[in-house]
């Protein structure tokens, strides 16, 4: 797999890579990670054919995307977290 180069418009590190006749094409933020896996053919030749892909409506995808497996992940963490349960004592008199 091999980096053909990166897309800047977007608030998102992007990074388009070449193998196998594919192109793919990463999101990432903070600890999430999408990537889109596109086939090479007659309308999508390069790079930039890639940079038309990356529109301002995927983008809202993937920040849609990106905040629902936040939402998960938060819930995933919760359920591994104890409650707390507060300690009863003896009753003085």
């Amino acid at each position: 797999m091999r980096v053909l180069g990166y897309i800047d418009n977007t608030p998102y590190k992007v990074t388009v890579f070449e193998m196998n006749q594919k192109f793919t094409v990463k999101f990432e933020t903070g600890l999430y990670e999408l990537a889109f896996k596109l086939r090479q053919g007659d309308n999508m030749k390069n790079i930039d054919d890639v940079k038309k892909f990356v529109d301002i409506d995927l983008v809202s995808s993937v920040r849609n995307r990106f905040h629902d497996m936040h939402k998960a992940a938060l819930k995933a963490f919760a359920k591994l977290s104890k409650p707390i349960v507060e300690e009863e004592f003896d009753e003085i008199i």
